[in-house]
């Protein structure tokens, strides 16, 4: 019995986990949660504000979220069709366009909040979008177990300058969240920066899940050893 145990115990074990990527790219369509990111601004501090707004969008051919219908910025921007220059920004194809306000306070947020318990990692890339860039801070931030954190993540400040997003975040419990924040390092007006985020998160049979595949093993083993003991007549 103990021997069948432990070889329900390595099957368990030897059970590939589920992964799942989420893309904020490719599931941003102008709602807030879609593929499990909102947007919105944050006042330095501890608020975040989402964003409630997804009409007139600042740059044509695009669909957006805003903090205000009829107002350009604070925002996050996808294009529709392909990459395009809209005045002095190249607005891209493949990550999304966020550009913080003019006041002090309207930093721009993308989080993402995980649906399932798992192990998560991310990958992506910032870059800057305006060939007349004035600077834009970044940070990372999280709610991890009931624990805020914030902490910078570097500035972006030359034409076409990337900052790489990477890294193991570990277990994640459903309803934790992680994301970045891009803030203006001066002139709010050249700061449009692209953000390529993804995040993909591994799940395992919960406890339950694995106490019933034991239990179904150890019923399958004794069945087995019943039956070396049945002789066939003819």
């Amino acid at each position: 019995m103990i021997k069948l145990f432990a070889a329900a115990a390595f099957a368990v074990a030897a059970l590939p986990a589920a992964a799942t990527t989420y893309d904020a790219f490719t599931s941003f369509d102008g709602t807030q949660g879609a593929g499990g990111f909102t947007y919105g601004t944050f006042d330095g501090t501890s608020f975040f504000t989402p964003f409630t707004a997804n009409t007139n969008c600042f740059i044509s051919g695009s669909t957006c979220l805003q903090a205000l219908a009829n107002h350009d910025v604070p925002g996050a921007t996808k294009s529709l069709t392909t990459s395009f220059q809209y005045g002095s920004v190249n607005v891209p194809d493949d990550m999304l366009l966020v550009h913080p306000g003019s006041a002090d306070g309207q930093a721009v947020y993308v989080m993402f909040t995980a649906p399932t318990t798992g192990t998560y990692s991310l990958a992506g890339e910032f870059k800057v979008l305006d060939i007349h860039p004035t600077g834009v801070d970044l940070r990372l931030f999280g709610n991890i177990g009931g624990f805020f954190f914030s902490a910078p993540y570097g500035s972006l400040t030359a034409p076409g300058e990337t900052r790489p997003i990477s890294g193991g975040l570990g277990l994640l419990h459903a309803g934790d969240s992680f994301g970045f924040i891009v803030d203006k390092a001066g002139n709010y007006g050249s700061d449009s920066t692209g953000i390529k985020f993804t995040i993909t998160g591994s799940t395992v049979p919960e406890a339950a899940g694995w106490a019933m595949l034991i239990a179904g093993l150890g019923l399958t083993g004794a069945a087995m050893r019943r039956r070396r003991f049945v002789t066939v007549t003819a």
